[in-house]
C-alpha cells in the first residue's frame, strides 16, 4: 500500500513516519509539511491512502482532499485532527478515518486495517433478514442514523457501527471500513441506542460488546478494551459494572 502523509509539525511528522514504518506492506511515497506540497505529492504518486493533518498552512487537509477528489482515481483519505478542527465541511468528504490527536500505534493500526478492507472491495451482506412488519414487536431503540453528506443525507445502520467516539459537539461513528461524523451528544445517543448493541463504557465512548477481543488493565488500574479493529478504548470507572452486564461472556455465566 502506497501512502502520502502530511503534517506541518516536524516532530509529529517524524512520529507518524516511524509508526507507519512497522507495517511491512506500506511504502511512504511522499511526506509533506504543507497542504500544497501534499497536493503535489498525491497528484504525482497517486497513492492508495493519504493521511493528512487538517490544520496546515496555505491549504488544509480538507482543501487537499476536496481538490484531489475531482481526479480520476483519488486515494482514500484519513485525517489527523484536534477537536477544534471539526467543521461541517468534513461532512463533504468520504473519509476513511479521523484520528484525534494524540493517537497511538493501535489506533493507527485500525486505520490501516480499514484501508486494506476498503481497497479489497465490498463484502457481501450476510446479515439475517429483518422481521416482517406483521411479526416484529415495536422497537424502543433506533436501528439507523441519518448522516449529513455533501449531497444531503445517508442512512447508516447501527449494526455497522463498531465504536463511537465523542468529539465535542460531534461524534465519530467508526465502522469496519469508514468513519462518519454526526452532530450529536453522547447523552442523546445513550437514549437512542440499544445498550446491548452499543454499550456506553466512558463519557466519551460507546463500543459494540461483540467486537471486544480483550479486556486489559492499564498502569492506572483502569480497564482498557481491545477491539477486533485494533482500537483500544478506556472504560470509565463509573461504567465498569454496566460493561460487565453487557459482555457476552458475563451474560452467559449469569443466564
Amino acid at each position: 500500500m502506497n501512502i502520502v502523509i502530511a503534517e506541518d509539525e516536524p516532530f509529529a511528522l517524524e512520529a507518524l513516519t516511524l509508526a507507519l514504518g512497522r507495517f511491512d506492506d506500506i511504502s511512504i511515497v511522499g511526506a509533506a509539511r504543507s497542504g500544497d506540497e501534499a497536493l503535489d505529492l498525491i497528484l504525482q504518486h497517486k497513492p492508495d491512502l493519504a493521511i493528512l493533518d487538517i490544520a496546515m498552512p496555505r491549504l488544509t487537509g480538507l482543501d487537499v482532499a476536496r481538490t484531489v477528489a475531482q481526479s480520476p482515481s483519488p486515494p482514500l483519505f484519513a485525517f489527523l485532527t484536534a477537536y477544534s478542527d471539526f467543521a461541517l465541511s468534513a461532512f463533504e468528504l468520504d473519509a476513511l478515518d479521523y484520528l484525534l490527536k494524540p493517537f497511538n500505534a493501535r489506533r493507527l493500526q485500525e486505520t490501516i486495517d480499514r484501508a486494506r478492507r476498503r481497497l479489497r472491495g465490498p463484502v457481501p451482506d450476510q446479515s439475517p433478514p429483518a422481521a416482517s412488519p406483521e411479526t416484529a414487536e415495536p422497537d424502543p431503540y433506533e436501528r439507523e442514523l441519518w448522516i449529513p453528506t455533501a449531497r444531503g443525507m445517508k442512512r447508516l445502520g447501527t449494526s455497522e457501527i463498531v465504536w463511537i467516539e465523542a468529539a465535542r459537539d460531534y461524534v465519530l461513528l467508526h465502522t469496519a471500513t469508514r468513519t462518519d461524523i454526526l452532530r450529536a451528544r453522547m447523552s442523546d445517543l445513550e437514549r437512542r441506542l440499544d445498550p446491548l448493541e452499543l454499550t456506553r463504557v466512558h463519557r466519551s465512548y460507546f463500543v459494540r460488546p461483540a467486537a471486544i477481543t480483550e479486556v486489559e488493565r492499564s498502569r492506572r488500574n483502569q480497564l482498557v478494551l481491545v477491539l477486533e479493529s485494533g482500537a483500544r478504548v478506556e472504560v470509565g470507572r463509573s461504567y465498569v459494572e454496566r460493561l460487565r452486564d453487557h459482555l457476552p461472556l458475563h451474560r452467559r455465566r449469569n443466564d
